[in-house]
């Protein structure tokens, strides 16, 4: 980024050069045939996307910062290709694992349609199976109630 930075930076200041001596040149009022005034126009085109690129490259500095902290690298000393690295490494990480859980979800799906069919199956084959309980636990409090009777009408506990 730095060197990239210093690329514009040179870039810019030759633009400067060249707009002065263009500028010089109009003043001195040599411009054979027009050909001063179509190089500037074309000078000041060129300078607009300079501009603009420089524009561009503040906004691209910014998110290379942003992500490089967001990545723990220090911004100012991290090479673009570090960063992109890691950045690279940390997407494949995500995509892996949105993969493993997927696949899991999957066979946590066909685990409760396997469930729900045997269950739904087991309740088909018996139909008498919701009543037994009742009738055991019915079984069994009368068995209680004639304990109870059989004590108290015992004489050594009546």
């Amino acid at each position: 980024i730095e060197d990239l930075a210093s690329e514009i930076s040179l870039f810019k200041k030759g633009i400067a050069v060249l707009g002065r001596e263009i500028s010089e040149e109009l003043v001195k009022g040599e411009n054979e045939g027009g050909g001063l005034l179509f190089v500037e126009s074309q000078f000041n085109d060129a300078e607009a996307q300079a501009q603009k690129l420089d524009k561009e490259f503040e906004v691209m500095r910014a998110a290379f910062t942003s992500v490089a902290t967001y990545l723990g690298e220090n911004p100012t000393k991290a090479r673009t290709d570090e960063v992109f690295g890691t950045l690279g490494t940390f997407v494949d990480l995500i995509n892996k694992c949105r993969m493993e859980n997927d696949e899991r979800e999957e066979v946590e799906k066909k685990k409760s349609s396997k469930l729900k069919e045997a269950d739904s199956e087991a309740s088909e084959e018996q139909p008498m199976v919701d009543s037994e309980p009742k009738a055991a636990s019915s079984l069994e409090s009368e068995g209680k109630e004639q304990t109870e009777s059989q004590l108290s009408e015992h004489p050594l506990t009546g």
